[in-house]
């Protein structure tokens, strides 16, 4: 079940950009404060910030209940040369700029050999015009894509290339 879907354009533009994004994510510096967004806030978490995620999103394994609270497939599934993110599923009322571990903007699923999504990842997006420059969470600096600055952090399925990585080498899109 893959319904109901953002308009196409802004799928365009978010694969578009996928395709050219580099895979390595900054870390912000021993230090760094955070990028306040456009009203003055902040975003931040704790030591248990991933753990938060896991409990918000883990709910949501199975597709259909994330589509009965809100969630629509943004992108058809993305792969390439240095990996996979599969398919993004956005929540529109989550793109307000705030920064919330337990609220991730996007749910990322791998297409599974039996027809079913596996969710995998998470991911954080604060549209350009909330702030004032890359935000930061779990200590990771975002960087610029569409819809705003985004950051993966790979919460269901281990990544190879980092838990922050844009790409995960385990995921692929062949079961599409």
């Amino acid at each position: 079940m893959r319904t109901p879907r953002l308009p196409a354009l802004l799928a365009a533009v978010l694969l578009s950009a996928a395709a050219g994004c580099d895979s390595a994510v900054p870390t912000s510096p021993a230090g760094a404060t955070l990028a306040p967004l456009a009203d003055g806030r902040t975003g931040s978490a704790g030591a248990d910030g991933l753990a938060a995620a896991r409990r918000a999103t883990a709910a949501y394994h199975r597709v259909e209940r994330a589509v009965d609270d809100g969630w629509v497939e943004f992108t058809p599934c993305i792969d390439g040369e240095e990996g996979g993110m599969g398919y993004h599923y956005v929540n529109v009322n989550l793109l307000d700029g705030d920064l919330d571990p337990a609220a991730p903007e996007a749910l990322l699923y791998e297409p599974t050999s039996n027809g079913r999504l596996r969710l995998v990842a998470v991911e954080y997006i604060v549209p350009y015009d909330e702030s004032d420059g890359p935000p930061s969470l779990f200590g990771q600096v975002f960087h610029p894509g569409p819809p705003g600055w985004t950051l993966h952090a790979w919460v269901w399925k281990n990544n190879p290339a980092g838990m922050f990585a844009d790409w995960n080498p385990n995921v692929s899109c062949e079961h599409a």
